[in-house]
């Protein structure tokens, strides 16, 4: 099956999802969903102002990321990376070899404000509709901890622009 290369609109913000091959767990403990956060913290660095992470959720075997980036190539060399870091990660620590996601990444461009906002929710969610927790604030691998505490990962411009206040 052909590969399609992605629409390339500029200044966009894109939903993500990456999930395991057969939808088989990937992020089976905590040192698992670390790890894949470490790693998307250090690309992070490289893409500086190319790459803003609004929100994320990692889950047992998908992750979810809400993204901006001002072109879709700086996108798809972030996640190729992020993933390809954690599929050697993931396959040495569980002695096997080949393909730990399933396709590259899913991704959906946000069409407006309310898209965005209730993406945002959607993700947070995400672990209380799974029955993992009761409550979203209670699972630490979302990002909904760095909206009420302090910023790891996500981008604290971009909640100025989207929700018009900052920190502090």
């Amino acid at each position: 099956m052909p590969r399609y290369a992605r629409r390339k609109l500029n200044g966009e913000y894109y939903h993500i999802v990456v999930q395991g091959l057969k939808k088989e767990f990937i992020f089976n403990s905590k040192e698992d969903k670390q790890k894949y956060l470490e790693i998307i913290k250090n690309k992070l660095l490289k893409y500086k102002e190319k790459i803003r992470i609004i929100a994320y959720c990692i889950m047992g075997n998908h992750a979810h990321l809400l993204i901006r980036t001002s072109e879709t190539q700086y996108m798809s060399d972030f996640m190729q990376r992020i993933n390809t870091i954690y599929a050697k990660y993931y396959n040495s620590k569980n002695d096997r070899v080949g393909y730990v996601f399933k396709n590259r990444f899913y991704s959906e461009p946000i069409k407006n404000e309310s898209h965005l906002k209730n993406c945002i929710v959607y993700i947070h969610k995400n672990p209380v509709k799974a029955t993992m927790v009761a409550n979203y604030k209670e699972y630490n691998y979302s990002s909904i901890n760095e909206y009420l505490n302090e910023r790891n990962i996500i981008s604290e411009k971009e909640l100025e622009n989207i929700f018009g206040v900052s920190k502090g």
